[in-house]
């Protein structure tokens, strides 16, 4: 059971995959074309399953469990690469970093 931050509580499922992300990325720290679409791809299928759940996806320095949207610090929220958020994180997630785009769907938050 995840400690209480907003309205990220409850149960949490952790998949891990483990890639050599320098390969992925391009100019700017973003990711290229090709790794882009298959981020997004993953992420919408996991979405699709699961549509209640936040899905992240995070750089491999933190190696694991991403712990920032259940801990109290609120500095740490945005350590993701890409995620898609539900509804219920919407007001977690209001205050958008210079880091970070969003785009609002009709279902889910893109970041």
């Amino acid at each position: 059971m995840a400690p209480e931050m907003g309205n990220v509580v409850g149960n949490w499922l952790t998949c891990d995959l483990y890639t050599d992300t320098h390969r992925l990325l391009g100019p700017g720290y973003f990711y290229h074309d090709q790794a882009q679409r298959l981020v997004e791809y993953v992420a919408h299928e996991l979405r699709r399953e699961f549509p209640q759940a936040a899905v992240y996806f995070v750089d491999e320095v933190q190696l694991g469990d991403f712990d920032a949207a259940r801990q109290p610090d609120r500095t740490k929220l945005w350590e993701f690469e890409y995620a898609l958020l539900p509804p219920s994180l919407y007001d977690t997630y209001a205050t958008v970093p210079a880091t970070h785009a969003t785009a609002l769907h009709e279902q889910h938050l893109e970041a």
